[in-house]
Order: structure tokens, then sequence, then C-alpha cells
């Protein structure tokens, strides 16, 4: 694709210390470093085109994700972000158990991303929650152990990483279930899997090449590729379970400018590297600047942080309002982690502010 001089010139703008008016927002898990230049030229080419149905924008994407991951078109469900995708399975799965006369429940870790809650939640299905181990992984013995004593039919939950902590769960022992339990559908949330950098992570997709029918990875192109306004997830899974799941989708879930601007990044390897690289030196500034203070935080392998707070600053609250009177917006309550803080990563040239207000405000003694 040939830039305009408007997307060649396109940028996510200069760093501006930030002012009450426009404080810094480090609490979603955004990207602060803008779209891909071709995502930009393709979003300002669609405007002529908003007035034709996306018919064929929807089948472009649906055949370029299947050529990315290696599985067929088939396999390939397009939604209105992960969280509808989400949302998708596990009442597609729940009517499916209904209609065989067995119950369902849905097994997560908590805390983790909302999505696997409110989507039980809505279909009024039993949620077994699972606490974190000590360091701050996803339990899959307690897991496990949950699905064998129901009788019926177990979605398991994994975001992998998960949020709010970004750790991971070791690959092999997770497969290793999988495997033997062939009656559970496992929905694996990989929305932040192009950050990771544990060597015991495996990305699910490779499962489904694998040909394991029990198993569906849900994907997002809001975080590396900064298109969370413009709504774009999608699953990998059997053939057999696409075709169910699509037939509780609406008609083309997807925009079209979600869909030309989503087809447009995944060409965009530069503009790839270019992200992960620069949120990977943000990460480790952060990480840093928690060693200068002494404090501990989970093993990062996604767009933010979580961390320990000094226990004089008197939990999450106090110092979400301590930032914020520095105009950085900081994380959000987690149930029983009252004491740390999710901290979503910005542009390097961010981060090097926040960390010298974190300095500040976490360094300060009782």
């Amino acid at each position: 694709m040939r830039l305009s001089a408007a997307a060649r010139n396109y940028t996510a703008g200069m760093f501006r210390p930030p002012t009450s008016e426009q404080p810094l927002k480090l609490n979603f898990n955004e990207n602060n470093q803008g779209i891909s230049p071709l995502a930009h030229e393709a979003l300002l080419s669609a405007l002529a085109e908003v007035h034709r149905y996306p018919d064929r924008p929807h089948a472009e994407l649906t055949v370029a994700l299947a050529e990315h991951h290696g599985v067929g078109p088939q396999q390939v469900t397009l939604g209105s972000g992960s969280s509808q995708i989400i949302h998708i399975i596990v009442g597609a799965v729940a009517r499916r158990a209904q209609d065989a006369g067995q119950p369902t429940q849905v097994v997560m870790p908590v805390p983790t991303f909302d999505a696997g809650a409110s989507a039980a939640a809505a279909r009024r299905l039993p949620v077994q929650a699972i606490p974190l181990r000590g360091n701050l992984e996803a339990d899959l013995i307690a897991l496990q152990a949950a699905c064998e004593d129901f009788d019926g039919q177990s979605v398991v939950y994994l975001c992998n990483p998960n949020n709010p902590t970004g750790t991971v769960v070791d690959s092999a022992e997770l497969r290793a279930w999988v495997e033997a339990a062939p009656q559970t559908l496992f929905l694996i949330d990989e929305a932040y899997v192009e950050y990771v950098t544990d060597s015991r992570f495996q990305p699910v997709d490779a499962w489904v090449r694998d040909g394991l029918p029990n198993v569906a990875v849900a994907r997002t192109f809001s975080k590396l590729h900064g298109l969370a306004g413009l709504r774009v997830g999608y699953s990998l899974s059997s053939q057999e379970n696409a075709a169910l799941f699509a037939t509780f989708l609406p008609e083309m879930p997807v925009n079209l400018l979600g869909l030309l601007a989503a087809r447009a990044s995944l060409g965009d390897t530069d503009f790839q590297r270019r992200s992960l690289d620069q949120t990977l030196l943000a990460r480790r500034r952060v990480l840093d600047t928690l060693d200068r203070l002494g404090l501990r935080y989970a093993d990062p392998q996604a767009n933010f942080v979580f961390h320990e707070l000094p226990a004089h600053l008197g939990g999450n609250r106090s110092y979400r309002q301590r930032m914020r009177e520095r105009h950085v917006i900081v994380g959000r309550d987690f149930a029983a982690y009252e004491g740390w803080n999710r901290l979503s990563l910005g542009t390097p040239e961010e981060m090097a502010h926040v960390t010298a207000e974190m300095m500040q405000v976490l360094g300060q003694k009782e």
C-alpha cells in the first residue's frame, strides 16, 4: 500500500507533561503509541466506502487471519472485540450443554479479566473462582480439581497472560490438562500474547493447528495494534466449534473501519516490531524503578505491571488519588490485592515522567 502524506506524517504525538485537563491515562492497558501508519491510511480511504456493507472486508480479514495463524478460514470467528468473543463462546457452549441435558459452570482464576465472569452472569451460570498462587500465577491444579468435581460441562476461562497480574502459566502443564480433559472447553484469552518473553509459554494457536478440539483462543487488535476504539477481536478453534460460535453472532459484527484497519495493521510487521520494542523498553524502566524502591511485582508478560505498594500509603485507592493529583491515572481496585496497583505502560517518554512521579510518591517515608 502506498502511503499518503497524511499517513506518512502520522505519529502518536510528542510527549507533553500531563495536566488536569489532559491527564496521562495508564489504567486501561491501551497502546499509547497510536496505530500503524498503514491502518491510518486504510481508515482515511475507508471514509469514501462507509455507505457499503462490509461483506468483502469481513471475508478478507478472515482469510488473512487464517493464513497468519496457519488454520482454515472456517476456524476463524470475528467479533466486536475479544470481550464479545468471550461472551459468545460461553453462551454457545452453555446452550449446547443445555440441549444435551447438562449443566454448565465457568471456572477461572481470580482476579482476572472480568469478561469471563460477566459472560457467566449474563447466562446465570455458576462460577468457580480459584485464587491465584503465591507467585500470582493461576493455580492449574485447583482449577482442574474444580472441573473434576462438577458433573456437567465446564468452561475454563484462562486469561494468559493474566490481567491484572501479567503472569503466565506453564504451557506444557496446561496442555497436559487440555489433552486429559476432552469434555472440558478451554477458552484461552491471549489479548497480551505478543508481549510474552517467558520461555514456558506457547501460543494456543499452535494447539488449534494440532487439532485439539476442546480449545478456543481469543485474540484482539486492541493492544499491540492499538485499535481498542474500533473493537476488533477474533477466535481460533476447531471448525465444528467455530460453526457453533457463528450461530450466536450477529451477521458481520465488526464494522467496515475496524475490518480495514485490522487488515492493514496485521500486515504492518514494522509497526508491530516498533510497538513491541517501545513497550518492552517502557516496561524495563518501570521494573528498574520498582527495584530501586524495593517493591515486589508480578513477573510481567504484558503491557502493564502489577506491583506492590508501600504499606504506609494506605492502599491502592490512596495511591491512585496521589497519582491523580499529579495528573496520572493508574490502576483500579482488585479484591484481595488492595496493597497492589496495576500500571498500564505508555510510551518510554511517558514512563520516564511517570517513574519520576512514582519515585516521589512511593519513595516517601512514613
